[in-house]
Parts: structure tokens; C-alpha cells; sequence
């Protein structure tokens, strides 16, 4: 007897960051007319399960490669008539990755493929029913030296209990996310834009003019005047990064847009320092300890 030909799957694309709210679909493994050698076949696909799986729960680290919120999931699935039958991963940065097989609902067709034997054998490898969905599920810590073993063992799921053997397509669909709403920042502002900050206040200001070395805009707030000076210039472009805001009581108070900041947050920040400085004026009733 020959022995059986080395199977190649389809190249995968070469997957080094993908951004949040990005989708990439892939096909794993290709039809073929007749069932594949189990042994070759779980050779076959474990290194192409192993890289995107390792792609999907390597994160990095904070504030540079990811933020609070945001998350990945994987699946990896096959077609048996109308069903659909696949695994997934949902992975988040530094919690455990949640590791589920299917379990035939919501789709009718599929119990018939996730009967008596296949719960059982899920449930031998450490699988338990959660969920509204009634998926097999189990948690999991991933380090680098693990991800050929989930790797090997979502390999088994699809081809030992679920009877994957070629006859369709396997594809993945890796997907990117974040909890956290997407907002518009600024980590910069030119002096003409603070004044339009400040309009939106209804609060007087003055020209630009220059306090010491830096540029500078006078602010009226019911009779008290302080100074708002922009510090940070962002590569001589006249864009700064931090705010001083002097009241004539002689205290300094800043804002910082190292980061990002929204408009909201900037325009809430301003209306509270001029409030403060309105405040602490001697002319002003709470100053004075003036009661009406």
C-alpha cells in the first residue's frame, strides 16, 4: 500500500495587527470530492489553527497595542447541509480566553450532529453547557507555550466530534472590537481654537497676544479677568498640548491634552476653572462670604 500523500492547505494571509472593527474571512482547509486521511488531515490543519489562534489571544501590551474594552473572537467552521458546525474562541487582554463548540441550537438540522456521543465526548474534555445559546464551553489560560495544545485539541473537536474529514470547506473568521465608544479627540489646539472654546461658553475674550513666551487669551467672566496661556507647541506647528489658566488671585491651574481629550471635556474642564476663578475673585458674593 502507498502511503498517503502530505495534504496542503491554502496559504494564509499573514495576519500581523488587525484594527478594531476589522473582519478578515479566510477559507483553512479546501473541499475535496472524497474524505481525507483523519491523521493527515489533523496534521494538515493544526499548524493554520495554531497561527490564528495565536493571532487572536496575543495582545500585548497596554496603550499600545490595546485599550480597555477591547476583545477578538475566532471561529472556525464547516458546512454539513444546511447546518453550519464549527468552534470559537472569544478572547479579551489578559483574561482567560473562552473556548466553545457547538452544541446544535438554534439550528434544528444540527442535532441530529451534535447527538448523545458527541456531548459526551465534549464533556470528556472538560466542556460544560452555557449559555442561551446551549454551547459546550470552557475557559482556558493561554501563555506562548500553549497554544499548539489548543491548537491540536480544537483540531480534535472539529474532526473527532464533529466528523470534519474535507468533504467542505473549513473557513475562520477572525474579528476585532472594542467595547469602549468611539470619540473624536484632540490632543492639540491652536489659540483661534481655544477662543472658539471659550465663545461657545458665551464667555468674552481678548486677541491673541503673548504672556512671557507664550501665546495667550484674556477671559472676562462676570467682571473677573484671567489669562488662559498655551504651552507644548507641537513641532513649532502652533498646535499645544497644555493649557495654563492664571487667576488674579495669582493661582495656576492646567489642562492637559497629552493623550486626547474631547471637545466636551475640554469646554467642561474651562467652564470649571473660570468658575473657580469667578469664585475665588473679591469681588465675588462666596469670596466675600456675602449672603443673599
Amino acid at each position: 500500500m502507498s502511503r498517503p500523500r502530505r495534504l496542503a492547505s491554502p496559504p494564509l494571509p499573514t495576519i500581523q495587527t488587525l484594527e478594531r472593527g476589522e473582519t478578515r474571512e479566510m477559507k483553512v482547509f479546501g473541499r475535496r470530492r472524497t474524505e481525507v486521511d483523519v491523521d493527515h488531515l489533523k496534521a494538515t490543519l493544526v499548524g493554520p489553527v495554531e497561527a490564528l489562534i495565536r493571532t487572536t489571544c496575543t495582545w500585548g501590551d497596554l496603550g499600545d497595542d490595546w485599550d480597555l474594552g477591547d476583545y477578538r473572537f475566532l471561529i472556525f467552521d464547516f458546512a454539513v447541509g444546511d447546518a453550519l458546525l464549527y468552534v470559537q474562541f472569544w478572547s479579551e487582554p489578559q483574561e482567560a480566553v473562552l473556548f466553545e463548540a457547538s452544541s446544535g441550537v438554534p439550528n434544528p438540522p444540527k442535532w441530529q450532529l451534535v447527538g448523545a456521543v458527541q456531548r459526551k465526548k465534549l464533556r470528556r474534555l472538560g466542556f460544560h453547557k452555557h449559555g442561551k445559546s446551549g454551547n459546550y464551553e470552557k475557559e482556558i489560560v493561554l501563555t506562548s507555550h500553549h497554544f499548539r495544545a489548543v491548537a491540536d485539541e480544537a483540531v480534535h473537536v472539529l474532526v473527532d466530534v464533529f466528523g470534519y474529514r474535507g468533504l467542505e470547506p473549513l473557513r475562520a473568521k477572525l474579528h476585532a472590537d472594542s467595547r469602549a465608544e468611539t470619540a473624536r479627540v484632540h490632543s492639540s489646539v491652536t489659540p483661534e481654537e481655544l477662543q472658539k472654546i471659550m465663545a461657545s461658553l458665551h464667555l468674552d475674550t481678548s486677541e491673541v497676544m503673548v504672556l512671557g513666551e507664550a501665546p495667550a487669551i484674556e477671559v472676562n467672566a462676570d467682571g473677573v479677568s484671567l489669562a488662559i496661556a498655551l504651552y507644548d507647541d507641537v513641532s513649532r506647528q502652533n498646535l499645544y498640548q497644555q493649557l495654563l489658566v492664571r487667576r488674579p488671585d495669582g493661582a495656576v491651574a492646567s489642562v492637559d491634552l497629552h493623550g486626547g481629550v474631547t471637545t466636551e471635556y475640554l469646554r467642561r474642564q474651562l467652564r470649571k476653572l473660570v468658575d473657580e476663578a469667578v469664585a475665588a475673585s473679591p469681588a465675588s458674593p462666596e469670596a466675600s462670604g456675602a449672603v443673599h
